[in-house]
């Protein structure tokens, strides 16, 4: 009889650490948040944006502070120092992975994300192209605002209101 009292409580904190795990009832950092964040560290998100759009690749990939980087589907080193310091100045205020998609005009600072449930995350977008035409964009994008500097978006991507956006634009049809 003990032990079934124990489970629904065991199984309450079980979904209690997985909520505190993943960001479930977390809001994105505020488009001031981000820019502040921008602002102190202007010099090392013009660096690695600088080095991603020199790069002859239609895509890449930067995910952790080992000086690798992911080029259209081939692992490279980065060879360039001040790269690579400005990389780390970047894993150490908060950045996750850096994603540059040339179909999309963009390069993707991401600054914060949800965790292991939920698909939503926010940070910079960096227009590679600075055309007003083609804004830069990325996967479930629900908020795209202009920072003061040219060329810089502040960006939240969130999968489940883009789908539910996306589900009530398809039924008004």
């Amino acid at each position: 009889m003990n032990r079934r009292r124990k489970r629904p409580f065991l199984a309450l904190i079980i979904c209690f650490l997985i909520c505190c795990f993943s960001g479930c009832g977390t809001q994105p950092p505020s488009f001031h948040q981000i820019e502040s964040l921008y602002l102190q560290n202007k010099s090392d998100f013009s660096a690695v944006s600088t080095y991603l759009v020199n790069i002859q690749a239609e895509w890449a990939l930067i995910e952790t502070d080992t000086g690798k980087i992911i080029i259209d589907f081939n692992d490279q080193k980065i060879n360039d120092s001040s790269v690579l310091e400005s990389l780390h100045h970047l894993w150490k205020t908060g950045c996750f992975s850096i994603y540059m998609n040339r179909a999309d005009n963009s390069i993707c600072f991401e600054l914060w994300r949800t965790g292991i449930v939920g698909d939503a995350d926010a940070g910079l977008l960096y227009a590679i192209e600075n055309d007003e035409k083609q804004l830069p964009t990325t996967q479930y994008l629900t908020e795209l605002q202009p920072l003061q500097t040219t060329a810089w978006y502040y960006y939240v991507a969130d999968y489940e209101e883009w789908r539910n956006h996306r589900q009530t634009t398809c039924d008004a049809r």
